[in-house]
This record gives C-alpha cells, sequence and structure tokens, in this order.
C-alpha cells in the first residue's frame, strides 16, 4: 500500500511537505485515498473549460450583446470554475499540464479572466434564457480558488507566476469585500514572496 501510495503521490505532483503530511495517514486511509483516485475521471475535458472561459470573456457576452441561439452550450461561469476547481485538485499532473500548456494557456486564462471580473460591470436585470450570463458574489473567489489549485503543483505555480501581471492581478483581489477571499489572495501572494526560485 505504501508503495502504491507513493507512486500516486508521483503522478499528482503532490509538494513535498504535503505528501510528508499524507505519508502520515493510516494504511486503511491511504487505501482509501488511492481507491478513490483510481475511479475518478475529471467532468469535463482541459479544452472544454478554456473554451467555456473564453466565450464568457468575449466583449458582446459580457456586454449581453448577444442573440440567445448564441450562448447554446454555454455554461454558467460559476459551474465551470466550481468543476474546474475540483478537477485541478484532483487530476493526475498529466493533465494539469494538457490544462497549462499550449494550446490550452489555462494559466493565462484564469488569470485575464480574474482581472475581467474584478472590473465592476452594471448590473442588467437577467432575461430568461440568458442565465448562463450572470456573474455571482463567489465568481472571484471560485477562480482564485482555481488558480490556488494550480499553484498547488510546482508546475501550475511556475505558470501562473509565469503569466504577466499575475500578481498584481491577485492583488487587485484584496478590495474584493469578502474577508475569506482576502484572506485567500494574502495566502496566495505570501506563498509566491516565499518560495524559492
Amino acid at each position: 500500500v505504501d508503495l502504491l501510495f507513493q507512486r500516486m503521490l508521483e503522478k499528482f505532483s503532490v509538494q513535498p511537505e504535503k505528501a510528508e503530511n499524507l505519508s502520515e495517514q493510516s494504511t486503511a486511509h491511504k487505501w482509501d485515498m488511492i481507491k478513490n483516485r483510481l475511479v475518478y475521471q475529471p467532468r469535463y475535458a482541459t479544452f472544454f473549460y478554456v473554451e467555456q472561459i473564453r466565450r464568457h470573456m468575449e466583449p458582446l457576452v459580457v456586454q449581453r450583446k448577444v442573440k440567445k441561439k448564441q450562448l447554446k452550450n454555454l455554461l454558467s461561469i460559476h459551474v465551470i470554475l466550481q468543476s474546474l476547481e475540483v478537477d485541478l485538485r484532483t487530476n493526475t499532473s498529466e493533465w494539469l499540464r494538457e490544462f497549462v500548456d499550449d494550446p490550452n494557456n489555462g494559466a493565462c486564462i484564469l488569470v485575464q479572466f480574474l482581472s475581467q471580473i474584478q472590473t465592476p460591470r452594471p448590473h442588467v436585470k437577467t432575461k430568461k434564457g440568458y442565465e448562463a450570463l450572470d456573474l455571482d458574489v463567489l465568481d472571484e473567489h471560485t477562480c482564485i480558488l482555481c488558480i490556488k489549485a494550480l499553484m498547488s503543483s510546482r508546475y501550475g505555480f511556475t505558470a501562473v507566476l509565469n503569466v504577466e501581471d499575475s500578481l498584481k492581478v491577485l492583488a487587485l483581489s484584496l478590495k474584493n469585500p469578502q474577508p475569506k477571499t482576502r484572506a485567500l489572495v494574502l495566502k496566495l501572494l505570501v506563498t509566491a514572496c516565499i518560495s524559492p526560485g
């Protein structure tokens, strides 16, 4: 069980501190974690997440000047971000790399989207059929959770820091009225500042 558990940690690129803590778990708990990882599949493919977020960033979508038929297959950003956050935390390092690398450029897309939703938008009453365009109060927080999940691996951490102005965009979320969002941002900024290399 210990050997399988160690291989699983390597496959998921768990950072050394976390790996050490997880290795101290009981054998039964390790076995449960191994079984859960074997049956888990990502909810969506990496390109699907990127395509959905890009569509939400299109100027006509942001301005709500699209026809209902153009919103076909567009999921709400809240659903996309929540699902993405889980998949970033629970999938293999290969899946994460696919999300981050060309042509997806997932780290860049997340930082760009975070920057876009930080800009105040006028509140517009949602017409029937346009619910996918609504931004939830917690979407900024959930987007930051996605960035945190990316940064939990060395590869994702480097990818986020390589995005131009990523730390500046994160720092702008300190203006968010939610204390839990500000605390999360501070934690990420501190991690970025004290990380070697």
